[in-house]
Parts: structure tokens; sequence; C-alpha cells
């Protein structure tokens, strides 16, 4: 898992950009959820990285196996 930052929601991003990238390193999760448009150059929430966000928010009913580990 990657380092965390000081921000819970870019923790969140990273976290879920790291199970896309495969990779356990900071730079991957962050080059993965900044290719994706979640993340902008300066490692700051996008107007993308806020609505994927809102969407795991959203699915707090589904079952557990459908949810990200974030």
């Amino acid at each position: 898992m990657p380092k965390e930052t000081n921000d819970p929601e870019i923790d969140q991003v990273l976290f879920f950009a790291e199970q896309l990238s495969d990779h356990s390193s900071i730079a991957d999760a962050s080059r993965v959820a900044h290719e994706k448009g979640w993340i902008d150059a300066s490692g700051r929430l996008t107007p993308a990285g806020a609505e994927l966000l809102h969407a795991f928010r959203q699915q707090s009913n589904t079952r557990s196996v459908f949810r990200p580990m974030c």
C-alpha cells in the first residue's frame, strides 16, 4: 500500500490507483491516478477524482465484494 499523505481523500484515490497499478509504490499509484485524471500534476484532487470518491460513497449499501477497499 502506498505511503499515506496528509489528505484522506487523496489517500483513498491513491489506494484505489495502487490496486489498479498492481504495484506497491506511491510513485506507481500517483502515476496511475494522474493518468486517469483523478489527481493533477501537483497531487491535488481533480473534479474527476472528486467524482470517483463520490461514486465510492454511493456504494455504501452494496455488497462488500463490489466496493473498493478504501
